[in-house]
């Protein structure tokens, strides 16, 4: 799993709609955000996944006023 990945693959199918997402933002009055819901298996033998975002990904939630949330959870 690589949450880098993953969220640049989200915010390029966005990026187009970036006017429509403000206006609805406004009209709205909602707070957007990209939520990462991560589960973790207590097996060592399991690898954890790369949490990060790219540059790009990180600028497109600034114009947009979205914060990011990351929960985790062990299994």
């Amino acid at each position: 799993m690589d949450v880098f990945e993953m969220a640049t693959e989200i915010v390029n199918i966005l990026k187009p709609r970036k006017e429509l997402i403000i206006q609805a933002i406004e009209k709205f009055k909602v707070k957007p955000r990209l939520e990462v819901v991560l589960w973790f298996s207590i097996n060592e033998e399991h690898s954890t996944p790369a949490i990060g975002f790219e540059t790009e990904t990180v600028s497109f939630l600034g114009e947009i006023g979205a914060f990011i949330d990351i929960d985790t959870y062990k299994h």
